[in-house]
């Protein structure tokens, strides 16, 4: 199981300085924000356990359009000040492992993919 660290704090203000390029990067945001939360639905379908499906509709991932990453909708915040929980959190990612899927890509934008081999085959 593979736990991505942290993303990088300065996204929220790092705009680049060209528009074409700003739009760009929020059409590619937007669709992998698109793709993760299809993947979840699908990952969703296949749990079979009520208490896992239950766990994982718990921490499904929700958008938030102040932040340029995905939200965990059941993990605490940290403090008064401090920013939303991400997502994958480590409960999301234990629930998708044992339902053969894992996360790919990068730290900053990891992807769910169905996985194509048992773990550790």
């Amino acid at each position: 199981m593979q736990r991505f660290p942290s993303r990088p704090r300065c996204w929220p203000t790092t705009q680049p300085a060209d528009p074409a390029t700003a739009q760009q990067r929020r059409e590619e945001s937007q669709a992998w924000h698109h793709a993760q939360l299809a993947a979840h639905i699908e990952l969703a379908a296949e749990v079979t356990h009520p208490i896992a499906g239950e766990v994982l509709s718990l921490h499904a991932p929700v958008r938030d359009n102040t932040y340029p990453w995905l939200i965990c909708n059941g993990c605490d915040y940290g403090g008064m000040e401090s920013e939303p929980p991400e997502w994958p959190c480590r409960t999301y990612t234990l629930v998708a492992d044992r339902h053969n899927w894992q996360f790919e890509g990068s730290s900053s934008q990891p992807t769910l993919v169905r996985r194509t081999t048992e773990p550790g085959g």
